[in-house]
């Protein structure tokens, strides 16, 4: 018999501005977005009502690059947006909420200011493919791989419980997926930080693309990821989390979720440490 277990989580989307401008982000914005510190606090509040044990504190990179956050951060007595995050993860820890944040590229200052008030912290790889700074990623330069495994590394060097991940129908090849979670594997080689490897599908949204484009996209890898047995065939199972659906440019074959499954495993399993 096996025993599954789960801790309830709670989103908490502070602020939704971004400095980047990925193109298939339906989540940012580069208007002035901040929850004040009220809003802050009831919802915290609200996750306690629902008896969340985790807070994810998830958010757009930079937002203060916007003058008008920037103004109301300095209202609310912060210099800058980390200083806020952590005000946030302390309120968290007040109430008993284990708060993991995804704010985006930080320096080790910041990584280590968040190690004070965090449980774990995190950051999608997303893909090794450098070639797309110049299609998704065009004006987005803290999405270049060589940063984004940089603050990867940075984070195992403070010994930082960290998850990472990457995006799945974003433009890059099977063989570039590969080479993502190797790299992966790798910093997790190193440093032994990693807790959780994310394998997130794109998909198409309709705000942005369409209803039927996203409906197509949505049946079809919904037909992909429920294809075959939950048995992949390398001795695990197919990864539990995912997103709602999935199509990219490329034409993926129907045992991805089973490579997938694979790659993950062998870049957990294969470097974990006692």
């Amino acid at each position: 018999m096996r025993r599954v277990t789960f801790s309830r989580n709670y989103t908490l989307s502070l602020s939704r501005t971004c400095q980047c401008y990925c193109k298939y982000c339906a989540f940012a914005t580069h208007r002035a977005h901040i929850y004040p510190p009220e809003e802050v606090e009831r919802r915290l509040d609200e996750a306690l009502r629902r008896n969340s044990k985790e807070l994810l504190v998830l958010t757009g990179e930079r937002p203060e690059v916007n003058g008008e956050v920037a103004a109301r951060l300095r209202a609310w007595g912060h210099e800058d947006f980390t200083s806020y995050v952590a005000w946030a993860c302390e309120r968290a820890l007040e109430r008993g909420l284990l708060p993991h944040t995804n704010v985006g590229v930080l320096d080790r200052g910041d990584l280590l200011r968040l190690r004070e008030t965090t449980a774990s912290q995190g950051l999608m790889l997303e893909s090794i493919a450098e070639r797309l700074m110049d299609t998704v990623h065009a004006g987005s330069p803290t999405k270049h791989p060589a940063r984004r495994l940089e603050m990867i590394d940075a984070a195992g060097e403070l010994r930082i419980p960290f998850t990472s991940g990457i995006l799945v129908g974003i433009g890059e090849t099977k063989a570039e997926r590969f080479q993502s979670l190797q790299a992966l594997a790798a910093t997790h080689e190193r440093h032994g930080h990693l807790q959780e490897v994310i394998l997130q599908n794109y998909v198409p949204h309709p705000r942005y693309y369409g209803r039927e484009v996203a409906d197509i996209a949505d049946s079809a890898a919904q037909a992909r990821w429920a294809g075959e047995s939950a048995d992949t065939g390398c001795g695990a199972s197919r990864p539990g989390r995912e997103s709602s659906g999935g199509a990219g440019d490329e034409p993926v074959e129907g045992d991805l979720p089973a490579h997938l499954a694979c790659a993950a495993a062998s870049a957990i399993s294969a470097t974990s440490r006692p």
